[in-house]
C-alpha cells in the first residue's frame, strides 16, 4: 500500500485555533531585556488577575521545585493568610496601595521595583519604612506590556543589583537642574553680576541630586541580613557580624589566660611564595640536554584565591579544655568538619642535614620576638 495515490481530492482545508494555556490574564513573560537566565526572579504563571497575592505567597511559602506554575495548587491554601481589605484583586502600581497593603499586614516588609524595557534598568517603586528581623522581606518585580502589568518575584536581589538605576524622570530632573545652573554661570559672566533666581536653582539641583542619594541609600537597607552597610567602617566588618547572624553561632569568651595565649600564639602570617633567583633545567626534551648530569625539571605551581579559601574552613566556636598527648586520636583522622578538632603544641627537631633544604620555606614559622643575641 506504499505506493498507492489518491485519483483526485474534492476538498482540502486546514483549520488553526490559537492555543493559550494561560488565557487573557495579567500573566506576561519577561522582557527580552532582562537576562533569562540567573536572574533570580520567579515569573509565577497564574491563571488570573491576582499575581500580587499569589506571588507574596510564593515568597512567604517557598517551593523548591517549579515554583512559578500553578499557584492555585501551590499556594491556595495559605490565601487566607493575607488580609486583602480595600486592596484592588488586580493591584495597580501606587505607592498608597503598597502602604495600605502593609498596613493591612503588618508583619511584612514590601519592596516593589520596575523594569525598564527601553533603559533596560531597574528602579524603585516602593521601598518599605519597616526595617528589621521581625518583618518577613518580600522584594517583587513589576514588569509592564502595553497598558498592561505583572508581578514577579525578585528571588535574589543581588543578581539584578547591575541593573539597578534610577528612574529616567529623576535622572532628566537632576539634568535640566544642572543645565540651569550652567546658563545661569554664562549669564554671570557676561552680566558680571549675580543671577537674581541663583539660589533656587542651587536649591533644585540640591533637591534632585538628594532624590538619586535617597534612593540608592533605601536600596541599601535592603539586605538578606537586615544589616545596615552604613553602620560599618569597612566591608569586612560588616561581612563578619553577616557571618555570626546568618549562621546563628556563637562564640564562647576565652576566660583561661593560657588558653588565650596559645590561641594567640598561633595567628601568625606565613610565606605563601617559594622560589629561586634561577633555575636550570636538564632533561632529554631540553636541547642542550646533558646526560653525564642529573635530570631535573621546573616546576610552578599556584593556587588561587587564597584569602577566600580560606574563608570556607571551619572555625572553632570555643575552647573545651586540654587534654593528653596519648587522647589525641591520629590527626589525619580527623574530618575537617568533625565536631571536635584539635590544636597542637609541639616541639620540632629539624636535623641539620635538611636545614639548608628548608631555607628557602620553613616547615612552621613561629610567631615570637627575636632576642637580640640571635641576629
Amino acid at each position: 500500500m506504499s505506493d498507492t495515490y489518491p485519483e483526485y481530492i474534492e476538498e482540502f482545508s486546514i483549520e488553526i485555533s490559537d492555543f493559550n494555556p494561560i488565557g487573557l490574564t495579567a500573566y506576561i513573560f519577561l522582557p527580552e531585556t532582562l537576562p533569562k537566565r540567573n536572574n533570580g526572579i520567579i515569573n509565577i504563571q497564574n491563571n488570573d488577575d491576582w499575581c500580587f497575592g499569589w506571588n507574596i505567597l510564593g515568597t512567604l511559602h517557598p517551593v523548591k521545585v517549579h515554583s512559578e506554575r500553578n499557584p492555585h495548587q501551590l499556594y491556595g491554601a495559605f490565601v487566607g493568610e493575607l488580609n486583602m481589605e480595600d486592596i484592588p484583586i488586580l493591584v495597580p502600581i501606587s505607592t498608597p496601595v503598597y502602604k495600605k497593603f502593609e498596613e493591612n499586614n503588618s508583619e511584612i516588609s514590601l519592596c516593589v521595583y520596575k523594569w525598564y524595557n527601553k533603559n533596560k534598568c531597574l528602579n524603585f517603586r516602593y521601598i518599605t519604612e519597616r526595617r528589621g528581623d521581625e518583618y518577613k522581606q518580600i522584594n517583587l518585580l513589576v514588569i509592564t506590556e502595553d497598558d498592561r502589568s505583572h508581578y514577579c518575584i525578585i528571588k535574589d536581589l543581588h543578581k539584578l543589583g547591575p541593573f539597578l538605576k534610577p528612574a529616567p524622570e529623576v535622572v532628566q530632573k537632576l539634568e535640566e537642574a544642572k543645565h540651569n545652573l550652567l546658563e545661569i554661570k554664562e549669564w554671570e559672566t557676561c552680566m558680571e553680576k549675580e543671577y537674581p533666581k541663583k539660589k533656587k536653582a542651587q536649591k533644585e539641583y540640591s533637591k534632585a541630586l538628594s532624590a538619586i542619594n535617597r534612593k540608592v541609600k533605601d536600596h541599601d537597607h535592603i539586605s538578606d541580613d537586615g544589616l545596615d552597610p552604613s553602620h560599618y567602617v569597612s566591608a569586612p566588618g560588616m561581612f563578619n557580624d553577616s557571618l555570626y547572624k546568618s549562621s546563628g553561632t556563637e562564640l564562647k569568651l576565652m576566660t583561661n589566660m593560657d588558653e588565650y595565649l596559645t590561641v594567640e600564639k598561633g595567628i601568625h602570617g606565613g610565606m605563601t611564595m617559594s622560589s629561586h633567583r634561577y633555575a636550570k633545567a636538564n632533561n632529554p626534551q631540553c636541547l642542550d640536554y646533558e646526560s653525564s648530569k642529573p635530570n631535573s625539571w621546573i616546576m610552578y605551581e599556584n593556587m588561587n584565591a587564597l584569602y577566600s579559601g580560606v574563608m570556607t574552613q571551619y572555625m572553632p566556636t570555643e575552647i573545651l579544655g586540654k587534654v593528653d598527648p596519648e587522647e589525641v586520636p591520629d590527626i589525619q583522622s580527623i574530618a575537617p568538619d568533625a565536631d571536635i578538632g584539635y590544636t597542637l603544641e609541639v616541639d620540632l627537631e629539624v636535623p641539620v642535614h635538611l636545614h639548608d633544604y628548608f631555607t628557602n620555606y620553613p616547615l612552621a614559622p613561629e610567631k615570637q620576638i627575636v632576642p637580640e643575641n640571635w641576629l
